[in-house]
């Protein structure tokens, strides 16, 4: 081989290496950012769990406590939206002297941000009163969104999902 041959092969090769390099890290960086994106909706998902199920379970004896849920887990938008909206309800809760029990059934993130997710949630709520104690099983779909702020994540917004009507499932 020549000298030319040699040097052009080597060129080949150190190209070669560099291109592959690259890659490399490009798939690196790729899989790095899918996995902070998964761990974030891991996160998500279980800290909006934990606030949906405050957020449907109170009793009227303790209601006031039992709203306070919101000062710690919303962010400040949200802690002032939920304490305007929830003022008639708590009224309500102690009028009827009601009682719920709330759990999450199944919950999903849809993907997003490593600081905003969406979360989608079946909750079931077992609501009681002095009218009816043997209580009413409300089932309910939920989106709620989730910011990551401070390294804590907070409930962003809450939107009731209508349930589908008979006339509404496909056939």
């Amino acid at each position: 081989m020549t000298k030319l041959g040699t040097k052009v092969l080597l060129a080949v090769l150190f190209v070669a290496l560099v291109g592959t390099s690259y890659l490399g890290y490009s798939q690196y960086r790729e899989r790095s950012a899918l996995a902070a994106k998964r761990d974030a909706a891991a996160s998500a998902t279980k800290a909006a769990k934990k606030a949906m199920e405050s957020m449907v379970t109170y009793d009227y004896r303790t209601v006031d406590k039992d709203f306070q849920w919101v000062e710690t887990a919303g962010t400040k938008g949200f802690q002032k939206y939920f304490t305007d909206a929830s003022t008639k309800s708590k009224q309500l809760i102690i009028k009827l002297q009601a009682t719920a029990e709330g759990s999450v059934i199944d919950a999903a993130a849809k993907p997003g941000t490593t600081s905003k997710v969406e979360v989608l949630m079946f909750v079931d709520q077992l609501i009681k009163s002095k009218d009816d104690p043997e209580g009413k099983l409300d089932q309910t779909r939920v989106a709620m969104w989730m910011v990551k702020q401070d390294g804590h994540w907070l409930v962003s917004k809450v939107l009731l999902r209508d349930r589908p009507t008979l006339g509404s499932l496909p056939n």
